[in-house]
């Protein structure tokens, strides 16, 4: 007696073949869409790192050029860090666009137009700036560092970036 197959002739996929096809494309698919997406964070976290690290610059060649300017137009009798007090030895917010210092603890403005970070009525930036000089050595008083700490939040993170330099009293020397 011989079987006969009644299905021998039809033609498909079974239930089991549509599935693990299908798991197999969603595999291939879902790998490069992780990769991606871990890319764009990636650049955007880059990205604003590379705006804190100009945002830390501006501060430090703001006080450098204070500090360079007392030197040159005063007869240094008033002191190379006039227009500075407020920084010394505690933190303090510089607008170098509009040449200010302030205590305030507010976001950086950002002007979409000119492209400046400043403290104005700008729509608000992700970005923080506070500085403060040190008196590195009460026996040197022509050596002072200074810190820029620059803080945003870059999703539901809070990231941070410090710079600093010694700024040195050229004139006294």
């Amino acid at each position: 007696m011989k079987i006969i197959n009644k299905f021998k002739n039809k033609i498909g996929f079974t239930l089991i073949e549509s599935l693990v096809a299908i798991s197999i494309l969603s595999i291939a698919i879902t790998g490069p869409l992780v990769i991606s997406t871990q890319g764009i964070a990636s650049s955007l976290y880059a990205r604003d790192q590379i705006i804190a690290f100009y945002l830390a610059q501006d501060a430090i060649e703001y006080v450098i050029n204070i500090q360079t300017t007392n030197v040159v137009n005063v007869d240094n009798t008033s002191g190379w860090l006039v227009g500075l007090e407020k920084c010394l030895e505690q933190y303090c917010n510089i607008d170098s666009i509009n040449s200010t210092i302030s205590y305030t603890n507010a976001y950086l403005s950002y002007n979409s137009s000119t492209g400046i970070y400043s403290y104005s009525a700008d729509p608000a930036s992700p970005f923080k700036r506070k500085i403060r000089i040190h008196q590195l050595d009460p026996m040197k008083p022509d050596e002072v560092s200074i810190e820029v700490v620059v803080t945003w939040l870059s999703g539901t993170y809070p990231r941070s970036f410090t710079i600093k330099e010694n700024v040195y009293n050229t004139w006294g020397a």
